[in-house]
């Protein structure tokens, strides 16, 4: 059997996700300065996890952000962003 890291199948690494972010911050790095980017996948099962808190995701200005950190999705190594000109 193949053995499997990181979160299981349908579970987002939210926990992982608040420790690198709050890791940044302790490095100087402001959260506008940040950017969070996650697969299609788990930018979806973000959105939709229980664990996520309202007052830790919001949707503004055409972007999803995760504790003030703008979220970008990437395909195939390509980042999918709504920015609108």
């Amino acid at each position: 059997m193949k053995s499997r890291t990181g979160a299981p199948p349908g579970k987002t690494n939210v926990e992982a996700y608040r420790k690198a972010i709050a890791q940044a911050e302790a490095e100087g790095v402001a959260k506008e300065d940040m950017t969070l980017q996650l697969s299609r996948r788990d930018d979806s099962r973000l959105r939709r996890d229980p664990e996520v808190g309202d007052d830790e995701i919001s949707f503004a200005g055409g972007h999803m952000r995760f504790l003030g950190v703008k979220v970008a999705a990437t395909k195939d190594g390509v980042t999918i962003t709504s920015d609108n000109p």
